[in-house]
């Protein structure tokens, strides 16, 4: 029978059982099983010999200690000691005991530490270790475990020399995600307790230990745990703690699933930056803060990560500056796909990091201000909920979100950022070592911000060519100029990139500009640009050949002008770089913007480049650019800048309204309409119109218009020619401006006016401007008069027509440089001339030099000299026909033959004129004047520009003066001038001081014959109401001295006189005044002249002698009046106020001594005021002997007539010598008079006349006498005096003949009116026994008296009674009896009344009463 096939092996056909192999006999089986067990017996054995054989070898391993420490060292290069050595077999697994254990490097020096070992217990799991092809321990435990890393020149940390670490322990490499996810499964199966692990590492300046109390590795069947803390140094803190927990999973650890927490302190690990990093340009040099990472495994395979960043500070060492970074905050995740790929994705969200550097790249973080700044910004870049988002996003130097994903299987990478600061991003590169990208970066400089980034990157890790595309959106985004690419920003743009076929990089920039954008291209356009708005496409290529940048749809808006265009640069890596640029413009503005700001300057030739930056401007309404240019580096800086094969500039410019010059500091061409073309270096253009016409100090000079006139530019010369008309005064504004060594500056001060028309020829060689070539050849006056002025002289000339021509050519002799030359006729000073212009012509006598010859009335030019005009004119008028209507007669008159220089020296301009005056009257005193037909030589030299000048009238007069002149400054110099009148030194001295000497010595001077000259000569400064005008005058003299050995006064010579006058400042600061003195017989003393003072003129006369201006003779004695009644009636008409006195300066008198009729009065003293209506002396003071008067006298305008008022009062003595000195008879004596005068009379003060004045009298004496004049009345008052009574009895008079009439007080008031004196009450005269009363009026115009007399006496025995018998000798007689009946019992005073009347010289005396 046959048994059932089983269903996996059941035939499937009738074919495939007739093909199946027979079947196995039951005895090969049998030595099947027996081979096999047979084998299994011989693998047992063999276990149990290796087993049995590694028992033994572990149990004696102590034994061969020195066999373990040779392998070992043979292993490591390196010595090697340990205390002991055991092992052991625990069942099937191996366990080895080591204490005591050393490794380290061989020197001679000193032994190098490598590991050491204090204990270390350690069992192999052989079942797990062979399931897992790895070595897996169980209960392992280590204690005292020192491992000793150095650091190598290179930067990296190893052992040094010949001793190597086991391969084991080497890096391997970069170590990949699914390393360590095996890692991790081989660290969850091993059972390993460490205690008291070091790491000591070895810096090359310093020395740190990382200590671990404690590293537990533990697990059960469902649970692995790791656990351990890393302290840094001394240090109690933990600098890193870890804890890992893993869980197998279905398929036991193949598919486990874990976690991982590991906290850092930045603060303790700080000192490990700085150790491990001291050789490198980047150094963690101090930190605080904490990291905190975890990770999650599931089914062995990294599944999510995720960290959190909290760093207060941050110190980074970069080249030995310090980077202070602070408030560093960021949140991160890793995710893998959940469906098993290899895609993942990851954020890194709330990143925030402040820096003081990337605030401020240039602020030193050691500074003092380092720690306030960040105190200032601490807390606010964070990534706190609470922090303002401006504030925040302000400090942030990296974008706040990155979101990144990819794929494992392919390398692929994409990264999306949010909005970030460009600039702040860009500051990094001044802390970490970018190479070549961190110059690029400073290069750009970029700013701005950016919206997001998109990056995608491909083939990373893979044996493909990586991939890249780029996607950035930019706003207000701005960079400088890099690699001949051009500068640009802000704007807004949007930029890609991509790699391409061939491993080439390309992209584009699309932008748009807002108004304020700049664009600076430094290669070709120099200066940066202002844009009001900006588009267009740039696009970039980067491969193997080169690169190259090109711009395309370019539009920019630019103050109102519009420029489109494109350019295009390529940069090949084994060729020069070549560029190409092509614009339109339109309705550009190259007035306000500089047309150099316009054009490509940077690659124009420099004598050109500064032509069209200095001298060429404009509004262009159309114009063409086209460049091309190779930029090759072996050539630059070489002197040959010509244009190359295939190079070229073509420039076309349509100019309206510009400026074109030549040359610096000459006169541009303004106005300009015309074109000009630019091909290489050659320029044509043409003009149509424009005109010259500089600034001066008052504006704008005149102007010069040029018409067809041509420019043309060849080997680096510009050439300008064309017509040119206007008007003599511009050819001088034009040349005046030049830069002209010899003649611009005379040139500015000529004035000229009239037509002129003439050729303009420029050549300007613009390597050398200063070798300019102008010249100018036309004429003046053709089409309209023209004049020529030479301010500075004062001189013009008229009606001025002939050639005009100037050259300026530096390369003639020196000298003949600059040329005016001219034959021009005119008229000059009203008279015709011929004058010749010959300034820097070097065949000339007259060289420099303007010559004149002419003839023309004296009149203008002694005008201009400065004389009067009142004394110019027709002298041979009637003189005293002059003098008889009042006005100034004329002196000079005539015309007059000159010739003439004006000569023009370096040192300034001089005028030398020479005459005869042969045809001129001079009609001044002798000797000063001439009649016509008389040759009397003139000689005038005039320095016009230093000041000065020498002017000579043969045997008249001569003055010579110096200064005067304006310095460069604005400041006059002071003049020095010196005249002499008849007679002058052969050899002059100067003054030591400045102003005017004046000498005038003459024989003979009589003031009244040159009165009709006075007013003219003085400039008719003298009056008050001109004190500014004589102030000026005195401020420029600075002596005057005139001198005569006979001075006449009324055709008599009063003698000798001299008087010195100098200027004086007043005190009161109030202007220049004169003072004088003089000397002689008529007046002696001192006078002051101060116009701006109160009272302007001052006299101090110690000596006033009338009896010199009008001796006395026979003739004026017998002429005085003869009586008191004559004096009365003398007088004249009444003189009117005279309005002059208006012009009368206000002054005062003190006068010492005043001599009339050999009698000497004084001292005087006066102060006077004037106006239109009054003349007012006051005070006035008199001193005549030993009385004094004072009081005030007004004189003043009475319509028709005038009035003079006077109050005066006297006081003193003796009045008899003051009757004596006004030359009257001695009539009064006393010890005191005193008395009180008001009067006024018609007319003048010299007017007065009793007859005619009015007023009142009130006069006291004391202690004095009426002296016997022969008049009754006087002996009336002797006869009354009773001590006297017997003597006229007995008819003896010979005290009244002798000694007058004595008394003791005299007291009276009269008021004077109409010529009479009426007493206002009675005058009363108190003798020493004898009263009298007087009380009537006296009739001044007819000489008589009508008064009544009282006279009081005592009555006593020796009463006169023939006296009174014979006036009233019944009264008499009833006196006499009363006085004997009575006694002293009734008055002893008796009064007896008189009638005085008739001629005051004979009166009649009758007795009316008696008391």
């Amino acid at each position: 029978m046959t048994r059932p096939i089983p269903d996996e092996v059941a035939p499937q056909g009738a074919d495939e059982l007739s093909s199946s192999p027979p079947k196995m006999s039951p005895s090969r089986k049998r030595r099947g099983w027996s081979a096999l067990l047979m084998a299994i017996a011989i693998l047992l054995t063999l276990l149990a010999v290796v087993i049995g054989g590694m028992r033994w070898w572990l149990t004696t391993l102590d034994a061969r200690e020195d066999s373990v420490s040779e392998f070992i060292a043979a292993q490591t290069n390196a010595n090697v000691g340990f205390s002991s050595i055991l092992g052991r077999m625990d069942y099937l697994d191996p366990a080895v005991m080591l204490s005591g254990f050393n490794l380290f490097r061989p020197s001679e020096m000193d032994a190098a530490p490598l590991l050491s070992i204090a204990s270390l217990d350690a069992r192999l799991d052989v079942l797990s270790s062979l399931r897992h092809l790895a070595p897996v321990f169980d209960r392992a435990t280590a204690t005292g475990v020192v491992l000793h890393l150095y650091q190598r020149e290179d930067g990296s940390w190893g052992w040094p020399g010949p001793p190597r670490p086991p391969e084991a322990l080497e890096p391997q490499g970069k170590i990949s995600l699914d390393e360590i996810e095996q890692g991790l499964a081989l660290l969850a199966r091993q059972r390993v307790r460490l205690e008291d692990v070091r790491l000591v590492l070895h810096g090359r300046n310093d020395t740190l230990n990382l200590n671990a109390a404690e590293m537990m590795l533990s697990g059960q069947d469902d649970r692995t745990h790791l656990e351990g803390q890393v302290r840094v140094g001394e240090t109690l803190q933990a600098g890193a703690s870890f804890v890992l927990d893993v869980v197998p999973g279905q398929q036991g650890l193949a598919d486990y699933s874990a976690q991982l927490q590991m906290e850092l302190d930045a603060g303790a690990l700080a000192s490990v930056g700085r150790l491990m990093g001291e050789r490198d340009s980047l150094m963690l040099s101090d930190a605080d803060g904490n990291a905190t990472l975890w990770a999650r495994w599931r089914k062995a395979r990294l599944e999510d990560a995720r960290l959190r960043l909290d760093l207060n500070r941050l110190t980074l060492d970069h080249d030995g500056a310090q980077l202070a970074l602070k408030n560093i905050h960021a949140r991160g995740q890793w995710l893998r796909d959940m469906g098993g790929s290899d895609r993942w994705q990851a954020w890194l969200n709330q990143l925030s990091i402040g820096a003081q550097q990337l605030d401020d790249p240039t602020a030193a973080p050691d500074t003092k201000n380092a720690g306030e700044k960040s105190e200032g910004v601490k807390g606010i870049a964070t990534a706190s909920e609470d922090v303002d988002e401006d504030i925040g996003a302000a400090i942030a130097s990296l974008p706040e979100r990155i979101a990144l994903s990819g794929d494992l299987s392919d390398g692929s990478l994409s990264l999306v950022t949010s909005g970030f600061d460009l600039e702040r991003v860009a500051r990094w590169r001044h802390v970490l070592a970018l190479g070549e990208l961190g110059d690029i970066l400073d290069t750009l400089s970029p700013r701005g911000s950016a919206t997001g980034l998109s990056l995608a990157l491909g083939g990373i890790g893979h044996d493909v060519p990586m991939t890249m595309r780029l996607a950035l959106g930019l706003e207000n985004a701005e960079v400088d100029p890099w690699e001949g690419a051009p500068g640009v920003g802000p704007l807004a743009a949007w930029v890609t990139a991509a790699s391409r076929d061939g491993g080439s990089l390309g992209g584009s920039v699309t932008f748009r500009g807002a108004p304020g954008m700049r664009f600076h291209f430094p290669e070709v356009f120099g200066d940066s640009w202002s844009l009001d708005a900006a588009d267009g496409v740039v696009d970039w290529q980067v491969d193997d050949v080169g690169s190259s940048i090109s711009g395309r749809d370019l539009h920019i808006q630019r103050h109102g002008a519009s420029v489109a265009g494109s350019f295009g640069l390529q940069i090949p890596t084994d060729d020069a770089d070549r560029f190409q640029l092509d614009l339109d413009m339109r309705d550009v503005d190259a007035l306000t913007i500089p047309l150099s700001q316009w054009l490509p300057m940077k690659v124009l030739d420099p004598s050109l480049t500064e032509w069209l930056t200095r001298d060429v401007a404009g509004r262009v309404p159309h114009g063409r650019l086209h460049l091309s240019q190779v930029w090759d580096e072996d050539s630059a800086g070489q002197e040959d800048e010509s244009y190359g094969p295939d190079e070229a500039l073509d420039l076309e410019l349509a100019i309206e309204g510009g400026r074109l010059g030549y040359a610096e500091g000459w006169p541009a061409l303004n106005g300009l309409k015309g074109e000009l073309a630019l091909h290489n270096d050659q320029l044509d253009g043409s003009v149509t119109a424009a005109h010259s016409q500089p600034m001066t100090s008052l504006g704008k000079a005149a102007a010069l218009s040029v018409t067809q006139a041509k420019v043309e530019m060849r080997d680096d010369v510009l050439g300008i020619t064309g017509d040119i008309t206007g008007s003599v005064q511009a050819l001088f504004d034009f040349l005046g401006h030049a830069p002209l060594e010899e003649t611009s500056e005379l040139l500015r001060e000529w004035q000229g006016s009239g037509s002129l028309s003439a050729a303009l020829d420029i050549r300007v060689p613009l390597e050398d401007a200063e070798q300019s070539r102008v010249a100018v050849k036309g004429k003046v006056g053709e089409s309209l008069p023209a004049t020529l002025a030479f301010p500075e002289s004062g001189i013009a000339i008229d009606s001025i027509r002939g050639p005009l021509n100037f050259l300026h050519d530096p390369a003639k002799p020196e000298g003949q440089q600059e040329q005016l030359t001219g034959t021009l006729t005119g008229k000059l000073f009203g008279g015709a001339v011929k004058a010749a212009l010959n300034i820097g012509q070097s065949d000339s006598l007259t060289k420099g030099a303007v010559t004149f010859s002419g003839r023309a009335p004296l009149a203008p030019p002694l005008e201009w000299l400065g004389a009067p005009a009142a004394l110019l004119g027709d002298a041979s008028q009637n003189t005293q026909q002059a003098l008889d209507t009042g006005s100034t007669p004329r002196a000079v008159g005539g015309e007059f033959n000159y010739q003439a220089r004006l000569m023009l020296p370096d040192s300034g301009a001089r005028l030398i004129l020479s005459s005869d005056l042969k045809d001129v009257a001079i009609n001044l005193p002798e000797p000063f004047g001439k009649a016509r037909g008389i040759a009397v030589p003139l000689a005038v030299d005039v320095g016009l520009a230093e000041g000065g000048g020498d002017i000579t009238l043969a045997n008249r007069a001569r003055a010579r003066w110096r200064g005067g002149n304006v310095r460069d400054d604005g400041q006059q110099v002071p003049m020095t001038g010196q005249l002499w009148l008849e007679r002058w030194p052969s050899q002059p001295q100067w003054p030591a001081r400045t102003g005017w000497d004046i000498a005038w010595r003459s024989p003979m001077l009589s003031p009244v014959q040159w009165k009709p000259w006075f007013g003219a000569l003085s400039n008719d400064s003298t009056s008050s109401q001109d004190s500014a005008a004589s102030g000026e005058s005195l401020r420029a003299l600075n002596h005057l001295r005139i001198a005569t050995d006979c001075l006449v006064i009324q055709a008599q010579c009063t003698g000798p006189m001299a008087l010195e006058a100098t200027p004086r400042q007043s005190s009161q600061q109030q202007g220049v005044g004169l003072g004088a003195t003089l000397d002689g017989q008529l007046a002696s003393g001192e006078m002051a002249w101060q116009p701006g003072a109160a009272r302007p003129l001052i006299l101090d006369l110690d000596t006033l002698n009338l009896d010199a201006l009008w001796p006395a003779d026979e003739g004026e004695v017998a002429a005085a009046p003869s009586n008191f009644t004559e004096a009365v009636a003398t007088g004249i008409e009444p003189t009117p106020y005279p309005t002059a006195l208006s012009d009368l300066p206000a002054g005062s008198l003190r006068l010492a001594h005043l001599i009339w009729r050999e009698q000497q009065l004084g001292p005087i003293s006066a102060e006077w005021q004037s106006d239109q209506k009054h003349l007012t002396v006051s005070p006035l003071s008199v001193t005549l002997g030993k009385i004094t008067a004072q009081g005030s006298v007004t004189w003043e305008d009475a319509g028709t007539n005038s009035l003079t008022r006077a109050r005066l009062s006297a006081d003193g003595s003796d009045v008899g010598d003051l009757l004596v000195r006004l030359s009257q008879p001695r009539g009064v004596e006393a010890e005191r008079a005193r008395a009180e005068v008001k009067l006024a009379w018609p007319g003048a003060p010299q007017d007065f006349a009793l007859s005619r004045s009015s007023g009142r009298l009130e006069v006291k004496l004391d202690n004095g006498r009426f002296m016997n004049l022969g008049s009754a009345s006087a002996r009336l008052l002797g006869l009354v005096n009773v001590d006297n009574l017997l003597r006229r009895l007995a008819l003896d008079f010979s005290d009244v003949t002798d000694k007058g009439t004595a008394f003791d007080k005299v007291r009276g008031a009269a008021t004077l009116y109409d010529g009479r004196l009426e007493n206002d009450g009675p005058l009363r005269i108190e003798a020493p026994s004898t009263t009298v009363t007087l009380n009537g009026q006296v009739d001044l115009l007819r000489g008589t008296l009508d008064q009544r007399m009282a006279i009081t006496v005592p009555v006593s025995q020796n009463l006169p009674l023939a006296a009174v018998l014979a006036g009233a000798p019944a009264v008499g007689g009833a006196l006499f009896v009363a006085d004997k009946i009575f006694g002293r019992f009734i008055d002893k005073v008796t009064q007896i009344h008189y009638r005085v009347t008739g001629p005051w010289g004979d009166p009649n005396i009758t007795l009316e009463s008696a008391e």
